[in-house]
């Protein structure tokens, strides 16, 4: 019995698959929908007001730079959460253990020395 339900589900979905020619159809990106969490990087374009248009941020006086770069502090610092609030920020290379580094985006505001995403994120950098 289980056996005969597993065939008709995979029956089903194979004839749902069909463009009715008994070609298979690819699915569009509708029925795909989204795999996973959206792109850190993206993210933080958009919720600093910016478009995040393919692999760019664009910036309101036209110039963009690649998501990540921007997000790494490597790339349109003006624009940032910590020099929009009166910091600076700068991008930092650092060791993550075992032989790998990271670059990493660094507010300074108030004297106080934070991770530009914590930032952006709680509002407060300590």
């Amino acid at each position: 019995m289980r056996r005969n339900l597993v065939l008709v589900v995979v029956s089903t979905a194979a004839l749902a698959a069909c463009d009715g020619n008994g070609s298979l159809s690819p699915m569009s990106e509708d029925e795909r929908g989204s795999v996973g969490p959206g792109s850190p990087a993206a993210k933080y374009c958009e919720k600093n007001g910016y478009e995040a248009e393919g692999e760019r941020c664009i910036f309101p006086d036209g110039t963009s730079c690649e998501q990540w770069s921007f997000y790494r502090a490597t790339c349109g610092q003006q624009h940032s959460y910590c020099n929009r609030h009166g910091g600076t920020i700068e991008s930092q290379q650092r060791d993550v253990g075992e032989g790998f580094t990271t670059v990493t985006a660094i507010c300074t505001v108030d004297g106080k020395q934070c991770l530009e995403e914590d930032y952006y994120v709680k509002g407060t950098c300590e």
